[in-house]
């Protein structure tokens, strides 16, 4: 079994064993290549079979295909990100050979969203290296730093033998949608939000995972610090809870914090500041991501609302007495001068008068003048819905424009701005929403998932399953988004519609502008549509185009 990578590039040659190509597969995904494909003939002639549903993440024999994936249910096949198919893709000149074996990245996703502060980064980098206790890969993400920051980190992790991956943008996303994108990434047991100024102390790590492990109902926990917030050991309460009889007398060395938190102890708390907080990855699939809302910016205000939905669900949330880390608290507010203060008024605002409505939705149909009876059909589904709260925003289509013109109406149709739903869902006129109570239970959903900016729906149409099922680990590629999947908030609609209308492939387009933009979608498993057998056939706007 052979690997060849180029940058971000993989090529799996395989020898024909279906183990050992799976192994090869999860290896590659595991180092986080964003276009490996399989080659299981190295022969160009085999490079033109095209494959319905998972088959068309393998270039190679019908039937070889078969033999790898015969077994496996569809739903169980996170293999393949990103897919390439030519041989062009990667380079023989420049091969280098990686070992293909499990993932040594171990169970623990340490995420560390950052703007700047360079020599933060680097004192938690460095405690994260001397005192983590466990296997551990660092996912850190730029959140618009000054040009050179990213590539120093990244060196400094490099210099301290952390495995580290670096997400850069040029413009800052927010704190929330970082942290949204670490609770995004599959294949960890565990996910760790670590501030740039926190720096964690011998055995914090650990034992804040046992504590996590110690019963499946915790969803997430947190250690004792030395700040001002509601875990400081400055406070009464903590000091007992960490079995602490003598004053610190540095409450921000991580030394003397974890050599005083003995106590083996946890309390349940209504609430966890999330400056170094641990999470148990199921229950962030159950209880969803942070809140986007601009009210909670820098993140402020968001672990709030998290926490509240985590409770309301039946989940604990731990302190743990004798977990210690040091967390130098509004070090990059001061630093960009920011008025923390004032945000934070802002945010608890937001907070304590949240929505508790139900979302209203906007429904738009671009209406073809050829299939009457088929925009009938789609009209008279909207109409049942149990649940009040749809508007249905109709965009005339003048004549035969074909799909790349349909996809322009979208981006610049006169209608598009009328739209008033708190979520906007586009539908083709072949389509139809397939029971009454679709609105109801997508209503639900949202509330229940704290109001997020970006819902994929997972359903079946024609058979074939959309958006193609790899697993958590989806990204927008083409010829696996069909539009009705795609459910954003208004705002995300106001902000990236016009990405409809670059070329035909308007539904991959607008997904894609969502996910460079840092926003990661939520998944709500419902068979929305059902086909009318139109011109889309079920097959998505994409079909007809392979990636490349």
């Amino acid at each position: 079994m052979i690997i060849i990578k180029k940058k971000t590039k993989v090529g799996i040659y395989s020898d024909g064993d279906p183990a050992r190509t799976e192994s090869a597969i999860r290896s590659a995904l595991a180092q986080d290549f964003t276009e490996p494909v399989i080659f299981l003939q190295p022969d160009e002639k085999m490079l033109n079979s095209s494959f319905r549903g998972f088959q068309s993440h393998v270039v190679g024999s019908r039937e070889q295909a078969r033999e790898i994936l015969k077994s496996k249910s569809k739903s169980h096949i996170p293999f393949l990100d990103e897919v390439v198919s030519k041989h062009s893709t990667v380079s023989k000149s420049s091969e280098v050979r990686i070992s293909v074996k499990s993932s040594d990245r171990g169970p623990l996703l340490v995420a560390i969203p950052a703007r700047d502060c360079e020599e933060l980064t680097f004192r938690c980098l460095e405690h994260l290296a001397q005192h983590a206790g466990l296997s551990f890969f660092v996912l850190y993400i730029d959140d618009g730093s000054q040009d050179g920051v990213a590539e120093r980190v990244e060196q400094k992790a490099t210099s301290l033998r952390i495995p580290i991956d670096v997400l850069r943008f040029e413009e800052p996303i927010g704190f929330a949608k970082a942290c949204n994108i670490a609770f995004s990434v599959p294949y960890y047991q565990h996910v760790l939000l670590l501030n740039n100024d926190c720096f964690v102390g011998p055995d914090c790590l650990t034992r804040m995972r046992d504590w996590l492990e110690s019963d499946s109902e915790v969803a997430a926990v947190g250690p004792m610090t030395g700040d001002d917030g509601c875990l400081s050991l400055i406070r009464a309460d903590r000091q007992e809870q960490s079995g602490i009889s003598t004053k610190m007398t540095d409450r921000y060395d991580p030394l003397e914090g974890a050599r005083l938190c003995q106590a083996n102890k946890a309390t349940s708390e209504p609430m966890l500041p999330f400056f170094c907080t641990m999470f148990r990855s199921d229950a962030i699939q159950e209880i969803g991501f942070q809140s986007t809302d601009p009210d909670y910016a820098f993140g402020l205000g968001a672990d709030d609302d998290w926490c509240q939905r985590a409770t309301n669900q039946g989940w604990k949330l731990l302190a743990c007495g004798n977990a210690f880390a040091a967390h130098l608290h509004k070090q990059s507010f001061q630093h960009h001068q920011i008025n923390r203060d004032e945000l934070t008024q802002t945010a608890m605002q937001r907070f304590q008068s949240r929505r508790e409505t139900r979302p209203t939705l906007s429904i738009v149909t671009r209406c073809h003048v050829d299939r009457p009876q088929g925009f009938e059909n789609l009209r008279q589904s909207i109409e049942e819905q149990t649940s009040i709260g749809i508007q249905h925003v109709l965009l005339h289509s003048p004549g035969q424009i074909g799909i790349s013109g349909a996809n322009r109406l979208l981006a610049t149709d006169e209608a598009v701005s009328r739209i008033k739903g708190d979520y906007v869902q586009v539908i083709d006129d072949d389509d139809v929403l397939s029971s009454p109570d679709y609105l109801d239970q997508l209503q639900t959903f949202i509330v229940s998932q704290g109001f997020p900016d970006w819902i994929l729906v997972r359903g079946k149409i024609n058979e074939r399953e959309y958006p193609t099922p790899w697993g958590p680990k989806w990204k927008p590629v083409l010829g696996t988004v069909a539009c009705f999947c795609i459910i954003t908030s208004r705002r995300l609609w106001q902000e990236h519609h016009q990405a409809w209308g670059v070329d035909k492939c308007g539904d991959w387009n607008y997904a894609k502008a969502l996910w460079d933009a840092g926003n990661r979608p939520v998944w709500f498993d419902f068979d929305g549509c059902e086909t009318q057998h139109g011109h889309s056939n079920g097959g998505g706007e994409c079909d007809e185009r392979r990636a490349a």
